[in-house]
């Protein structure tokens, strides 16, 4: 079998790219940077701007979705940072819609990700530290296939582990097979998030 897909604008609109770049003196990340659109962070921007270096991308959603939690990023200046879901508020206040328009903190953005691992999804960790009060996102001692296993956390390096998270790699989220026992669903499914204006084509033996 043989799919091959493009995705619109208009299809696409629910997902939310992010992109992680960081930079050191001290070690911190920063994500999808103001001065670009969050219409063109979907496009595939690269975090090389600006004093940072790209490292990291992944795709969560714009809005809730079943089995997700919100990641509310705020960011501060001296120097440019950022952090996400602050310690002193609960994940249900982030759910619930609470700001990160406090201690220091001017809200970035916001989205939605996966409490649990899903099929096709990759761990993203977060780690905090201070003097400055800074994050790091998936520490890059580590791969990508490290991170993916619950028992590494962020505290790491200097860093505190302080929250994780599922998405989806930037391009394709991956396949979901439903139970088999169920009647109500399809044999099969492939669930494909993509950047808007990419294609994609999969190739499937059976």
């Amino acid at each position: 079998v043989l799919f091959m897909g493009f995705v619109t604008e208009k299809s696409s609109d629910s997902y939310f790219r992010v992109a992680v770049g960081q930079a050191y003196e001290p070690h911190r990340c920063m994500i999808n940077t103001p001065s670009v659109s969050q219409e063109d962070w979907n496009k595939g921007v690269s975090m090389t701007r600006q004093g940072w270096r790209h490292f990291l991308e992944f795709t969560a959603f714009s809005s809730p979705r079943p089995g997700t939690k919100r990641i509310v990023v705020g960011e501060a200046n001296g120097p440019h940072r950022c952090m996400f879901n602050h310690r002193n508020k609960s994940q249900e206040e982030w759910d619930n819609g609470a700001s990160m328009n406090d201690w220091g903190w001017k809200e970035l953005c916001s989205f939605w990700a996966f409490s649990s691992p899903q099929p096709g999804t990759i761990r993203i960790v977060v780690g905090e530290a201070f003097h400055p009060h800074r994050a790091m996102i998936n520490h890059d001692n580590y791969s990508q296939s490290q991170w993916n296993d619950a028992s590494l956390n962020m505290s790491v390096a200097g860093w505190d582990h302080l929250l994780e998270f599922w998405a989806y790699p930037p391009q394709i989220g991956g396949y979901d097979t439903p139970n088999k026992s169920s009647t109500s669903e399809p044999s099969e499914c492939i669930q494909i998030p993509m950047i808007p204006g990419r294609s994609v084509t999969i190739t499937v033996n059976k």
